[in-house]
């Protein structure tokens, strides 16, 4: 026969609590469901904590009066449980899906009447309009909505609170861990779990050898490398001062060539001169109109004023031979400039090279030691002295193994936070600063104990909840997925009272209502 989903739902649903009411009583009390929990974990699913002595059948059986329907449990836990269904431990809190999500992959026309199903025997008709019992509840099969596989939360509908489960955890926690590997030569011997240490407080450290050594090493390479830029600004100076000299040679010899081209202006006047005088005095000796001595004094200065020509052309020469040699000095100077320069600047990389080797070598140094960043207590103690550790032995796979292999984790037990998820649909209800009321879950309790009534709000008068906090944040995204969105929650006062990891309850006034009630 046809199979439609809606009608099969209500109908299975009817079978469930049928069998949940026939069912032998061999499931513990901590299971046993009354018929409200029972609705609410067939149409909408919630939350369980394990206690001692539990496994998957034993829950399905206690929540769908069905153990084979321990899959669905398995599926809907991987994260936590790795596919391991003997991975429960007493403290986890699993995820119960809802009865459709359970029997997605089941063949309900099994339990069906008709062929299939004949032989099936109840107690009579059961009503399919289950939100008569429980408001709460979907409407009739006939207008039911199949439940988002999606659909995965703690929270439970109520119309002025928000209820849900989660875990408390120190806000500032610190996973301290040696850097490399190396035998631990100090271990704090006063230090323990539970401890109280100060910001500063050293708590352990690995042999100091090697690490001295290589600072050690680094530290002469940097001593090594402020000589050699000692050097190279050394050479620098002595090339810009023959530079200098080079620069004042050509200026005295651009000096020295115009003072000779000068002598020769004057000396080439002297001898033109000297030149008429001379033709002057042999024309009057010709004639007899001067004297032989007359004409050997001309006839001298013309000699001596060609010699002058001669001379002022020498010291021409001369200083132009002086411009040439101071320009090859000062192309040479400024060749040596630029190689000193070269000198200083690779000098400065050398400095440089060696001072981050320094450096370093102290983070290495540093690194080799455990130093408390806060103050706080001491959670966990993963080493011994005289032990060999490497960062290889850390196991990242979950929180716990985390936990069991970084050498020390400190906590600031002061302020708690709880981080929690609520479907997408109660975004609107909550507000970043609205209070919460918190709880610790008893572990031990029934589930009857344990579970909220949905329509009563919180358990006691508010102001007996010693652990208060308020919601610190909102996350604006929704995981898609699971189609819901994070809130966190941070308490205000009553932590004292908190252990990290400790498992705890949460009632949070919607939004509305906090704006009606302050």
């Amino acid at each position: 026969m046809k199979f439609h989903k809606p009608m099969g739902l209500a109908v299975c649903s009817s079978l469930f609590l049928f069998n949940l009411a026939s069912a032998e009583p061999d499931v513990d009390d901590e299971l046993a469901l009354d018929l409200k929990q029972l609705e609410q974990v067939l149409a909408q699913g919630t939350r369980y904590t394990v206690v001692s002595g539990d496994s998957l059948s034993k829950i399905a059986q206690g929540f769908y009066a069905d153990p084979s329907l321990w899959p669905a449990i398995l599926n809907s836990n991987n994260e936590r449980l790795k596919g391991d269904p003997m991975g429960l431990r007493p403290g986890m809190t699993l995820r119960i899906p809802a009865l459709e999500e359970a029997m997605a992959d089941k063949d309900l026309s099994g339990i069906l009447p008709g062929e299939q199903g004949a032989g099936l025997e109840g107690p009579g008709p059961f009503p399919a309009d289950l939100s008569g019992i429980n408001p709460y509840l979907p409407p009739p099969a006939g207008n039911m909505q199949p439940v988002p596989r999606t659909t995965r939360t703690a929270v439970r509908v109520h119309p002025d609170w928000l209820y849900s489960e989660g875990v408390a955890r120190a806000i500032r926690r610190e996973y301290m861990t040696f850097e490399n590997a190396g035998r631990i030569a100090f271990l704090d011997p006063k230090l323990k779990e539970g401890d109280w240490v100060k910001k500063g407080q050293v708590l352990a450290y690995q042999d100091q050898s090697r690490p001295a050594a290589t600072v050690a090493t680094a530290s002469a390479q940097l001593v090594s490398a402020n000589t050699q830029l000692t050097s190279a600004h050394s050479q620098l100076t002595g090339a810009q001062s023959q530079l200098a000299d080079a620069d004042a040679q050509l200026v005295r010899a651009n000096t020295q060539l115009a003072v000779a081209e000068a002598n020769r202006m004057e000396a080439d006047a002297n001898l033109q001169l000297a030149q008429r005088t001379f033709q002057r005095y042999a024309t009057l000796l010709k004639q007899k109109s001067a004297s032989q001595q007359e004409y050997d004094s001309a006839e001298a200065q013309l000699t001596a004023a060609k010699a002058g020509v001669r001379r002022s052309a020498e010291q021409i020469n001369s200083a132009r031979a002086d411009i040439n040699v101071a320009r090859t000095g000062i192309t040479t100077a400024k060749a040596n400039v630029d190689t000193a320069k070269a000198g200083v600047a690779a000098a400065k990389a050398g400095v440089g090279t060696a001072q981050a080797n320094v450096g370093s070598a102290n983070v290495t140094k540093k690194e080799s030691h455990l130093v408390s960043p806060i103050d706080g207590v001491v959670a966990r103690i993963n080493v011994e002295q005289g032990y060999y550790y490497s960062p290889q032995y850390i196991q990242s796979q979950s929180e716990q193994q985390l936990f069991n292999t970084v050498p020390i984790i400190l906590i600031d037990p002061r302020q708690f936070e709880v981080t929690i998820r609520l479907p997408y649909d109660q975004y609107d209800n909550v507000k970043v600063g609205a209070e919460a009321y918190i709880d610790i879950v008893d572990i031990n309790a029934t589930l009857e104990e344990r579970l909220p009534s949905e329509t009563a709000g919180p358990q006691k008068a508010l102001s007996s909840y010693p652990i208060r906090g308020r919601i610190y944040s909102v996350s604006p995204v929704l995981d898609t997925d699971l189609r819901n969105f994070i809130i966190t929650v941070r308490t205000t006062q009553g932590q004292n009272r908190l252990r990290d990891g400790e498992n705890v309850s949460l009632w949070i006034r919607r939004a509305r209502q906090q704006a009606a009630n302050p």
